[in-house]
């Protein structure tokens, strides 16, 4: 492992090297015979690379090379830049679990000053990150919706494996008084029950993967539909927003009673059941559908109605942008731990950018970052001062 005497003589300690406090504990694999650059180097080189618009091993060496004069104000770099083969190795055999420990407690640290509300949970496949006789890579990820940061990640090779990667990610995570928000892969009593034991909330979509859960809900729905709900005890909001030509309502029905369910106590804590309809109308062609919640919390219709929307950042803040601007679908990382840990070098880039001051576009934030030191170093000092 590295410390952070490491560090110095030479460059003076600033704001920026304080991100290096994060991984002090994190164990080096490689003997120290063969060692030209420190484990801490080549993190701070890789974020900050990362930051800059670097999406490969490559660009990340030759964005090192390009800057190694601001480097060198917070790095000793007595070797220079480490090569993108070196970058490469490193992070083949850094071990995933203490690489993402400390993620997981910076992150963590970082969420206790800010109003932590609710974590979506959602998996993405990196499409390139498979070869012959090899899975491409599924990474299940933990996303603070209002705060745009990713809180950790665990790695399975099939999106079926969603469902023993959530318990183990929760353990990981502090989410007590959250509420947890999972799409309909991550429906199940195990998980539910994971969440409560965190002292968490769960708000789980029900689709066909819980057949019997699904038809209960579905029939308790319109048997009282034709009546508005007058015999049952509900509450309901609505609303429509109109964005260049399409036209979109929505409207959210939360059952506070949920005896008619026959299994509702195999869900631990299950208070509430939740309905949501869409209808969206754009060039005179419309588009109706109806979603089936299951919650853990006691909370009215515009709270949950919020929370079922605010889930989808996940897909639109976090894995659109993985895949648009950090080309995650088009890494060729392929081999042992380097697909985990360089997606979760990405994840951490992504935060950051996501939390820097400005209206720009995440792509023009990162070009900003690569072409002035003054833009990046306040991108990343925003980030560590949240």
């Amino acid at each position: 492992m590295f410390q952070l005497s490491e560090l110095s003589p030479a460059p003076a300690k600033t704001p920026l090297t304080d991100l290096l406090v994060h991984f002090a504990d994190l164990p080096d694999h490689r003997l120290d015979r063969c060692q030209q650059h420190t484990l801490s180097e080549i993190i701070f080189i890789a974020i900050c690379a990362a930051v800059s618009g670097a999406n490969d091993w490559v660009a990340v060496e030759a964005f090192g090379v390009t800057k190694i004069d601001w480097f060198r104000k917070y790095l000793p770099l007595p070797n220079g830049i480490p090569s993108h083969d070196t970058f490469g190795r490193v992070f083949r055999y850094l071990d995933t679990d203490a690489f993402e420990a400390c993620f997981a407690s910076w992150m963590a640290e970082i969420c206790v000053g800010t109003d932590l509300l609710q974590v979506a949970i959602d998996g993405k496949t990196m499409r390139s990150s498979g070869g012959p006789g090899q899975k491409c890579l599924h990474v299940v990820s933990a996303f603070a919706t209002a705060n745009r940061v990713t809180l950790g990640q665990e790695a399975v090779d099939d999106k079926s494996n969603e469902i023993t990667a959530i318990p183990e990610l929760l353990k990981r995570l502090d989410i007590a008084g959250k509420i947890v928000t999972i799409d309909a892969m991550g429906c199940q009593k195990k998980i539910a029950e994971a969440v409560r034991e965190r002292d968490a909330d769960y708000l789980l979509a029900v689709k066909d993967n819980q057949p019997t859960l699904l038809a209960e809900i579905k029939a308790h729905y319109f048997k009282h539909l034709e009546s508005g709900f007058a015999d049952v005890p509900t509450t309901f909001c609505e609303s429509t927003e109109k964005n260049r030509g399409r036209v979109e309502y929505r409207s959210c029905l939360v059952f506070s009673d949920v005896n008619f369910l026959s299994m509702k106590d195999d869900w631990k804590g299950l208070k509430t059941v939740v309905v949501v309809v869409t209808d969206r109308r754009e060039n005179h062609k419309s588009a109706s559908e109806i979603r089936y919640y299951i919650c853990s919390r006691a909370s009215d219709a515009p709270v949950l109605a919020k929370a079922v929307r605010e889930h989808w950042t996940i897909e639109n803040n976090l894995h659109w942008s993985l895949d648009v601007t950090f080309g995650d679908d088009d890494s060729r990382v392929r081999k042992d731990n380097g697909p985990q840990n360089f997606a979760r070098i990405k994840r951490l880039a992504l935060s950051i950018v996501a939390n820097a001051s400005g209206k720009e576009s995440m792509a023009v934030k990162r070009l900003k970052a690569c072409a002035s030191d003054e833009r990046r170093e306040l991108i990343i000092r925003e980030f560590l001062q949240l």
